[in-house]
C-alpha cells in the first residue's frame, strides 16, 4: 500500500492513521472508513434477528439477512428511500401463530414497486406491488398473516432495495394456504 498525505501520518498502539489519500497500487480508495468497515463485517450480514420490531436501517443492515423470527410477528419499518442502493432480505424463520410478520415504509411518501410470488399446494401466484401514482393508494407495507398471504412456511423471503427518492423495489417468496391473497397494502 501506498499513500499520499495532505498531513502527517501517526502511529497510536499499532494503528497508522492516514490522513489524505490512499492508494493501492496507484488506484485511489474512495470509500469511506464505514463502507469498507461493514463490506468487511461478513459475520454481521445474516442471521440479524428482527425480534419484535426492528428498525431498519441502511449503516446496520445493509447487505444483512433480517430473520422474521418472533412467533407473535415481527414488524420492521424501513428507513425513508433514497435511492441509496441500500438492500435488505427478509427470512422467515419462525412462523408467526399471532399477529403477523410485517414490513413497512417510514412515511407516507414513499412505496413498493415489484412482485411477491406464493405458492400454494395447487398453484403459482404473483402479486405486484400497487403502483396507482397516487402516493395514499400505492403500496407500502406487507403483510404475511400466516395464512393467505404468507408465513405460512419457514423459508419464506422477501429482498428490498432502495432503488430512488421514496421507492423500494421488492421481490421475495412465499407460501400460502386457502384462497391465496396479495401481502401488498396502502396502511402507512
Amino acid at each position: 500500500m501506498t499513500g499520499s498525505y495532505t498531513t502527517k501520518n501517526y502511529r497510536e498502539d499499532g494503528v497508522e492513521s492516514i490522513n489524505g489519500t490512499l492508494s493501492i497500487g496507484g488506484v485511489a480508495i474512495t470509500a469511506t472508513a464505514t463502507e469498507i468497515n461493514q463490506a468487511a463485517k461478513l459475520s454481521t450480514k445474516v442471521g440479524i434477528s428482527a425480534g419484535s420490531t426492528l428498525a431498519v436501517t441502511a449503516a446496520l443492515h445493509n447487505g444483512t439477512t433480517i430473520n422474521l423470527d418472533t412467533a407473535t410477528g415481527s414488524v420492521c419499518t424501513l428507513p425513508a428511500a433514497i435511492g441509496s442502493g441500500a438492500k435488505f432480505k427478509f427470512l422467515v424463520t419462525v412462523i408467526a401463530t399471532s399477529n403477523s410478520h410485517k414490513i413497512q415504509v417510514a412515511n407516507a411518501s414513499d412505496f413498493m414497486v415489484g412482485i411477491i410470488t406464493t405458492v400454494d399446494s395447487a398453484t403459482v401466484t404473483g402479486y405486484i406491488a400497487a403502483n396507482s401514482g397516487t402516493v395514499a393508494t400505492n403500496s407500502d407495507t406487507i403483510t404475511l398473516n400466516r395464512s393467505t398471504t404468507g408465513s405460512v412456511s419457514v423459508g419464506e423471503y422477501i429482498t428490498i432495495e432502495d432503488i430512488a427518492a421514496n421507492t423500494w423495489a421488492v421481490s421475495g417468496m412465499t407460501t400460502s394456504t386457502g384462497t391465496a391473497a396479495t401481502p401488498f397494502t396502502a396502511a402507512v
